[in-house]
């Protein structure tokens, strides 16, 4: 039988080894949890990064939509203002009236005064 001396080492000794035994668990145990954490984390972002990289090409392709969209209306503007730009010069044509029309057209506006006077007069005198 071992002296008791030695026993308390032997059981030192046991203890040194089972606490070393337990620290190197704890820290498996830690170092376990540290990777799961770290996939965990990762998983999350690339499931991130891939919806938001979705989201994205989705954004993409309706901003197309809507350039081309913008194309045609500007096309279609273009159009409208070319052809409001003939209507605006063929009322400009019709408006602007030479010298000689005007001179015409001022002596029928005094020529159908004049007849309004006389028929008025015509009026006034058979009452």
């Amino acid at each position: 039988v071992p002296e008791k001396d030695e026993r308390d080492e032997l059981k030192d000794t046991f203890d040194e080894h089972l606490t070393v035994h337990e620290r190197k668990l704890r820290q498996r145990s830690r170092a376990e949890w540290r990777r799961r954490k770290y996939e965990d984390v990762t998983s999350k972002l690339k499931n991130d990064i891939e919806t938001k990289n979705e989201l994205i090409a989705a954004n993409r392709a309706r901003q197309e939509e809507i350039l081309h969209e913008l194309q045609v209306l500007d096309e279609r503007k273009a159009t409208d203002d070319l052809k409001n730009d003939k209507v605006v010069r063929k009322l400009g044509e019709l408006r602007s009236v030479d010298p000689d029309t005007q001179k015409e057209q001022r002596k029928l506006e005094t020529q159908i005064a004049d007849f309004q006077t006389f028929a008025d007069a015509l009026r006034n005198s058979m009452e």
